[in-house]
């Protein structure tokens, strides 16, 4: 399924660590795209949640299950200086 020109709805990777859920029946997505750069994990994280329609996200998340977010609370997640961001934990 296409989402948009340059992103696309594809199969989660055998190797993905989310592979786990699907094994206990949870739900997951995967989506991908090209980039012509390397993207740091850091730039990848301060890039995507700090969009306009994930900032959208984040206000939706703040009054529905009152987990409010910053740009600073970004920030720690990328440098890995917080575990949990918004209504989500990080897994390992």
């Amino acid at each position: 399924m296409r989402m948009f020109a340059s992103i696309a709805e594809t199969p989660l990777p055998d190797n993905a660590l989310l592979q786990r859920y699907v094994r206990s029946g949870d739900y997951t997505d995967c989506f991908s795209t090209r980039v012509d750069t390397v993207v740091s994990l850091p730039q990848y994280i301060n890039a995507f949640y700090t969009t306009g329609i994930f900032k959208t996200e984040r206000v939706i998340l703040k009054w529905l299950v009152s987990r409010p977010s910053t740009d600073e609370d970004v920030r720690q997640l990328a440098d890995a200086s917080c575990d949990t961001f918004a209504a989500w934990s990080v897994q390992d």
